[in-house]
């Protein structure tokens, strides 16, 4: 349980850059507000996620803890969505074909990841 805390500390990290990268840009178009969403949305998840985990790791009885770990569960998997969702609007900054190529990128990289995530998470 500690590793997946360490990994939703990185990931949380990630998507708190990017929402640090999105607080100077203007905030006229709704693909940067979907975007500053999106990125609140993943550093929150994370942030708990990694919090949560962290102090699972100290209990004496992990068995008496598996609800928890089912709540921090859906957390990660909530924060993973909403980063890569980031990673699909970012492109619609730039053009709509730059979209459309990030938009596959992170609905390929989403299935990934949950195929990659499915054995270590309830």
């Amino acid at each position: 349980m500690e590793q997946l805390g360490l990994i939703s500390a990185v990931l949380g990290g990630f998507a708190f850059t990017f929402l640090s990268a999105l607080v100077s840009m203007p905030s006229g178009r709704r693909s940067v507000t979907a975007l500053f969403f999106f990125a609140v949305l993943a550093s929150a998840q994370f942030f708990v996620c990694a919090l949560g985990w962290s102090l699972l790791g100290w209990s004496d009885s992990p068995n008496e803890l598996a609800g928890e770990h089912r709540l921090l569960s859906l957390f990660f998997v909530g924060g993973i969505v909403a980063l890569t969702t980031c990673i699909g609007v970012v492109g619609w900054l730039r053009s709509a074909s730059m979209g459309i190529a990030t938009t596959m990128i992170a609905v390929a990289g989403l299935v990934s990841s949950m195929f990659v995530v499915r054995h270590f998470i309830s």
